[in-house]
């Protein structure tokens, strides 16, 4: 039997509508998938922006301890090291100390237990100006960031150590030559007849010889047939016998031309250290100037 048409046209639209309406509740269910993808995306742009601030920041604060920490260094190690270059380095300086140099435990009681003279004092300038520095500063200079002058400087440094060395151990050799053939005494602290002063002849001919003493020695007759050695216009450096005395000038005379090759080597020396002083006090100064900090170090750190 044939279908009836007016049922086939019931049956089709009552499908027709199921299918819509699955269709629509299809559509209305939420769409979790998105909406996590979403949330995602939200809280990586919120966690990107809270640690690019966090890490711009602590960036700046990093670069502006570098920057502090750049500053102490030149302020407190690079400034003090040039400044010494550039004054304390010219020449060699010395002093004389008058100190005790024996002392008699068996003295009596009326005599004098101790004994005095001139002490010989090189001053060396680098010992002292670093002896002044932190020393943690210093050492960060040296190791981290300033290698390369910081090692200028110790070779500087040492090296002149070393001319101060050979020019004490000069001097005492001149002093001991001049106390031995004189045959006079050293003087004591209370002597009151003759005596000679050997160090300080011996800084006489040194000075002589590399070029720098401006005084002479003159032989002032005394009574009782005595004579004075005197240096400059007042220092008396012997007083003997006239015989004694102007064979101590004699003396000094032929120490001059002794040790004349020596003190050429000495001043060869020293013309050789002043080129190098010049030339680390012009590192000193460029470095000094550099606005950027070479290196890392533990002083300063980023984490």
């Amino acid at each position: 039997m044939p279908p009836d048409p007016l049922l086939a046209l019931v049956s089709n639209a009552r499908l027709g509508f199921l299918f819509v309406a699955a269709y629509d509740c299809q559509a209305m269910k939420p769409d979790y998938a998105a909406w996590a993808t979403r949330l995602l995306i939200y809280i990586a742009g919120v966690t990107t922006t809270v640690i690019g601030s966090w890490l711009s920041s602590k960036i700046r604060v990093y670069h502006d301890a570098r920057n502090s920490h750049r500053d102490e260094l030149k302020q407190k190690v690079l400034e003090p090291l040039r400044d010494t270059l550039r004054s304390q380095y010219v020449i060699p300086l010395f002093e004389f100390k008058w100190e005790q140099q024996k002392y008699n435990a068996q003295a009596l009681a009326q005599e004098t237990p101790a004994t005095f003279g001139l002490t010989l004092v090189f001053s060396d300038p680098g010992r002292a100006a670093q002896s002044t520095l932190d020393d943690a500063l210093f050492e960060d200079a040296r190791v981290d960031h300033y290698k390369e002058l910081m090692s200028g400087w110790d070779v500087f440094r040492d090296s002149w150590s070393v001319l101060l060395g050979r020019l004490e151990k000069w001097m005492h050799v001149i002093a001991q030559d001049l106390l031995d053939a004189s045959g006079l005494p050293a003087n004591p602290s209370l002597n009151l007849g003759s005596y000679i002063m050997p160090l300080d002849l011996a800084a006489f001919v040194c000075q002589r010889l590399v070029q720098k003493g401006l005084t002479n020695l003159d032989i002032v007759p005394e009574e009782g047939g005595k004579a004075i050695l005197r240096l400059g216009q007042s220092q008396s450096v012997a007083v003997g016998s006239k015989e004694q005395i102007r064979k101590l000038m004699d003396l000094v005379n032929s120490l001059v031309e002794a040790h004349r090759p020596f003190a050429l080597e000495i001043q060869q020396e020293l013309l050789k250290l002043q080129k190098s002083r010049a030339s680390l006090s012009r590192q000193f100064s460029l470095t000094i100037a550099a606005k950027k900090l070479s290196g890392r170090c533990s002083l300063v750190r980023f984490f």
